[in-house]
């Protein structure tokens, strides 16, 4: 619960205020006027008091008295948790003194003679419905109700009391008086508010304390062993008192203030402090700024998703264009690469005929050895006769000539032949002269060879004066 900056007071119709300041939490007083039991000019008063302690927009807490806020001691089973809740509060929907819904709190109680007992504040729903709407209408944050009998029930702690002493605690709250009848540690056998008030009916409400002892006695077994008095006017009624209830009477150690029940409606420690606002009512002011700072969160988150969803798209549609670029280069590139491949399937298909023809054409040599012997040959001599075949990796030559017309010195013919056997054998071709022949009308001179060899070229000499024949082989 946030911190409470503002404390008030609603005793049967008077109105008070306390204001904490941030620093020091020292309260500041203001007084209001009366507003009845139905709370109706509640809302206009509050603003008043909200105005002049500047609590607007802030939680606050109401100590209460009215009217029909009633106690109820009850008995309880040994049960816990939802079960004892769910009990209580048909108990308290049942034994309600009035018509409508109820709301209500609980507090530790003492055990009664039968056993485990609750100490139930019950009031009508639409008493808190008034107190709500007056606060929403003054702008505060209503955060707490607390009975003026579960303050009281925390005053007990404050006085002199033995570890199990019963003692009885009467203050005065406005028009009527609350009573609560307990131990030092805050548990109550009996709380009530009796509808008199010493300072005008004091027999009154010596008779009211005289019926709440009784029922304590009853009801717990317990003895009352002294009665304490606090609030305006408590030092003037304490010798009465104690003529009418024959019980040492005491007046509390506690200093009193008019703003003691405001103070105390905003200082009284939670756990158990008798509260009729809800634990989800309470919650409320946390839970809307929680659900404030989620939506801005999810506002963030989703300002932030849009910008990143935009980004990706962005991104993805620069991508898509890129990925249709990259398609139509592809297919360029494919068309081309098809293109390319058409071409070097065309060139390789020439190359491979390329390959094949020259592979089968042979080499043009009988063609560059006329051409070489028509230029190697000496003047003088006349070729007749050039057959050139091929015989695996050699051409076979076969070569046959004449002197020509004029040329009768047989030395001059010699040596014009010699001239031309040497300039096929060294020259480029280097032809290895395997057989030749020379012949002369009435003569005959060869190259080293056989027999039959030298007759036949007589013989061919005789029909073809002045001739030779030359044979060999190149590669």
């Amino acid at each position: 619960m946030d911190k409470i900056a503002l404390g008030i007071s609603l005793l049967n119709g008077e109105l008070k205020a306390a204001a904490f300041g941030k620093e020091t939490g020292v309260p500041a007083g203001v007084q209001g006027g009366g507003t009845g039991d139905d709370l109706a000019g509640l809302g206009a008063a509050l603003r008043g008091l909200v105005d002049k302690t500047g609590a607007a927009g802030k939680p606050v807490a109401v100590a209460l008295a009215h009217p029909r806020l009633t106690d109820q001691i009850v008995d309880v089973p040994p049960v816990k948790g939802w079960k004892l809740e769910r009990l209580l509060q048909r108990r308290a929907q049942t034994t309600k003194a009035f018509t409508g819904q109820a709301v209500w709190s609980r507090q530790a109680a003492l055990p009664t003679k039968r056993g485990g007992a609750a100490w139930l504040h019950v009031c009508p729903k639409t008493v808190l419905e008034q107190l709500s709407a007056a606060c929403a209408e003054a702008q505060v944050q209503l955060v707490r109700v607390l009975p003026t009998t579960a303050i009281l029930a925390s005053h007990l702690k404050t006085l002199p009391l033995a570890k199990d002493e019963v003692a009885v605690l009467a203050a005065e709250t406005g028009a009527m008086t609350t009573v609560v009848v307990g131990r030092k540690d805050g548990r109550v056998c009996v709380g009530r508010v009796v509808r008199s008030n010493w300072n005008a009916e004091a027999e009154r409400v010596g008779v009211d304390l005289t019926r709440s002892i009784g029922f304590a006695e009853q009801q717990s077994g317990l003895t009352v062993s002294s009665v304490w008095l606090f609030g305006a006017g408590a030092p003037a009624q304490v010798g009465r008192m104690e003529a009418l209830l024959k019980l040492p009477v005491k007046l509390s150690p506690v200093g009193y203030s008019p703003l003691y029940w405001a103070e105390q409606a905003a200082a009284l420690p939670e756990p158990e402090d008798g509260n009729l606002i809800s634990m989800a009512t309470q919650q409320a002011p946390q839970r809307r700024r929680f659900l404030t700072l989620t939506t801005m969160l999810l506002c963030v988150v989703a300002a932030m998703t849009a910008a990143a969803v935009s980004v990706v798209e962005v991104t993805r549609h620069h991508e898509l264009q890129s990925i249709a670029l990259l398609k139509e280069k592809m297919a360029d590139l494919r068309s081309q690469q098809r293109d390319l491949q058409q071409a070097f399937d065309e060139l390789e298909q020439m190359r491979t005929m390329t390959r094949v023809v020259s592979g089968e054409k042979l080499p043009p040599a009988p063609a560059w050895l006329l051409g070489y012997v028509s230029e190697a040959a000496p003047e003088g001599l006349v070729l007749t006769q050039l057959q050139i075949a091929r015989t695996n990796d050699f051409w076979t030559v076969k070569l046959a000539g004449a002197a020509d017309v004029g040329t009768n010195p047989p030395a001059v013919f010699r040596a014009a032949y010699q001239s031309l056997t040497n300039s096929l054998a060294t020259g480029p071709f280097h032809l290895a002269i395997t057989h030749s022949t020379l012949a002369r009308a009435g003569e005959a001179a060869s190259a080293p060879g056989a027999a039959s060899e030298q007759t036949d070229a007589m013989e061919a000499a005789e029909k073809e004066p002045d001739s030779f024949v030359l044979e060999g082989v190149m590669r």
